[in-house]
């Protein structure tokens, strides 16, 4: 009896001819009594040997899989360095403390320094916000009497940070660096308190 040939086996063995055709492009002449085309491993065209036509294939292998190699690590530290500092809990988390706080009781008046209005023990103090949604304000080196230090929770929604205590506003511009956000109405209809807080 014939020995079976499954038709898997039919489809690797194919395959596996058919590589040298995709690299090479090589092919075995045509005959009348055969109707399916297959590839020659050792055509290789023109004066090149077959030893160096498989250095050159190797070469190129290489080369593709240090390209290769090249694309991934380069897509892989252009995701890792991505700043992970949205307007977000997560973002926002952090330790701030304030160093502009700048008033305009209209869109077209002249800016007053409110940091002028605070007193010397306050410029100094840190605002410490928690991913968790808790924050907690220190009143360091030159405390305040009585010390103003608290704790509460916050949250940022909209780009709107809310708490029980000193940081409120609407974020205006963020860099994981320096927090800017303002208040509006604050006096008047139409003023605008701007503060900008440095993360520590």
């Amino acid at each position: 009896m014939a020995p079976i040939i499954s038709p898997a086996f039919f489809i690797c063995q194919l395959f596996l001819l058919s590589i040298p055709l995709i690299l090479n492009k090589g092919w075995v002449p045509a005959k009348k009594n055969i109707f399916l085309v297959l590839p020659n491993p050792f055509y290789f065209g023109g004066s090149i040997t077959i030893k160096q036509k498989l250095k050159n294939m190797k070469t190129k292998q290489i080369l593709l899989m240090m390209v290769c190699s090249f694309i991934f690590f380069s897509c892989k530290k252009e995701k890792d360095e991505t700043p992970a500092c949205g307007i977000s809990m997560d973002g926002l988390a952090g330790s701030y403390k304030l160093i502009k706080m700048q008033y305009k009781a209209s869109a077209g008046a002249a800016p007053v320094d409110f940091m002028n209005y605070l007193e010397e023990c306050q410029l100094d103090d840190i605002t410490t916000l928690y991913s968790n949604g808790t924050y907690k304000y220190d009143d360091r080196g030159s405390v305040c009497d009585p010390s103003e230090s608290e704790d509460g929770v916050w949250v940022v929604k909209d780009k709107t940070i809310a708490s029980e205590g000193i940081i409120n506003g609407t974020v205006e511009s963020y860099d994981c660096k320096t927090l800017v956000y303002y208040m509006a109405d604050v006096l008047v209809e139409g003023d605008k308190l701007t503060f900008t807080a440095e993360k520590q």
